[in-house]
């Protein structure tokens, strides 16, 4: 018996082939997309593994899918490869190649009065456990009790509490930007409330994986992590 089989009835198509496998590995266009099936699956079998040193890496896929990272020519280049044919084909779709700028267009307050920048946006080594950590805001030391303010308009999406963030309150300030203020000792607005720019909406805390007063403050642009600090200083008035 042969394959395709046809009990020898039959004359086969010529476009099949007795080692069809073969043939399909000609296809460029079919290997190319197998290879990016593989590594997406290898991508998201590692991101769940539990182990330590496992850790670092998988800090570092999630900042490049979520952070201030332009991953436009990446994709560029990987559409051109994936979909292409042969270097003189044209792309099935292009991708748009200049990135949205991530700054803020109307000038922003710091979220309090004075303070100490003591961790700044990026990676860093825990004192903890010696590993690679990837810091997605900024920590301002300051006193207990000090007034948190909005560094821009907006409303009240989320008050919580979370383990190593403490006390949070979290803002929309419409364009797809959003603040987020953690370490509270109080917060004292709700969700659904509107508030202007400079209102006072928390008071710094030392809640959480904290061992000092601190403000640990986030920034977010079209869903991504932006440096709140490279903000700050670009547009901000105290």
């Amino acid at each position: 018996m042969t394959w395709p089989y046809n009990d020898g009835q039959l004359p086969l198509p010529s476009s099949w082939s007795r080692v069809w496998p073969k043939h399909w590995l000609k296809n460029k266009q079919i290997v190319r997309s197998l290879i990016c099936g593989g590594i997406f699956v290898l991508v998201l079998a590692f991101s769940r593994l539990d182990y330590s040193w496992a850790r670092p890496v998988q800090a570092g896929i999630a900042y490049a899918f979520s952070a201030d990272y332009d991953l436009t020519p990446w994709l560029q280049r990987l559409s051109q490869t994936m979909l292409w044919e042969s270097d003189s084909e044209r792309p099935v779709f292009s991708i748009q190649a200049k990135a949205k700028s991530t700054m803020v267009k109307q000038p922003m307050i710091y979220p309090v009065a004075a303070g100490k920048i003591s961790r700044e946006f990026g990676w860093y080594v825990s004192t903890i456990d010696n590993q690679q950590r990837f810091h997605e805001g900024i920590d301002i030391d300051t006193s207990l009790g000090k007034p948190v303010r909005a560094v821009l308009a907006g409303e009240v999406i989320k008050v919580g509490e979370d383990k190593n963030l403490g006390r949070l309150v979290q803002l929309d300030h419409g364009q797809n930007v959003f603040t987020l203020y953690a370490h509270c000792q109080e917060i004292l607005v709700k969700p659904g409330d509107r508030v202007a720019q400079g209102d006072i909406i928390a008071k710094v805390g030392q809640t959480g994986a904290v061992d000092r007063p601190q403000l640990h403050f986030e920034m977010r642009i079209d869903g991504r992590l932006i440096d709140p600090l490279a903000q700050l200083r670009g547009s901000a008035t105290k």
